[in-house]
């Protein structure tokens, strides 16, 4: 699975995950109703990257930029099971 240089969403009721792909990075979202995570590739890691997602350039916190096989595990992850185990992984909160 490659994800291309924008935004792929899947939702599944209230259920939602959006993998972004930019110059080579990408970033995982996930949200169950009103709850937010965010995948964390590594947490030591200070920064902004500048993406383009959705059209829109912004600098997106370097910690949160991870592997594209990350990004397409958590993808295959929600797209099987409906949903996601963030006690897997590195997930915090977006705020």
């Amino acid at each position: 699975m490659a994800f291309g240089d924008g935004a792929d969403a899947v939702e599944i009721l209230e259920a939602g995950l959006i993998i972004g792909a930019s110059r080579g990075h990408h970033t995982a979202v996930a949200m169950n109703g009103d709850d937010w995570m965010v995948l964390v590739g590594d947490p030591g890691a200070t920064g902004e990257v500048e993406l383009n997602l959705g059209g829109q350039p912004a600098g997106h916190p370097r910690r949160r930029i991870v592997s594209e096989e990350d990004a397409t595990a958590v993808a295959l992850e929600f797209a099987v099971t409906g949903g996601l185990d963030f006690s897997r992984g590195a997930w915090e909160s977006p705020g």
